[in-house]
């Protein structure tokens, strides 16, 4: 699944666009 816009330090993973 996709991920919003979440800033990666939360999520530990960096976001991909």
């Amino acid at each position: 699944k996709e991920e919003e816009a979440r800033p990666a330090a939360v999520s530990g993973k960096p976001v991909r666009m």
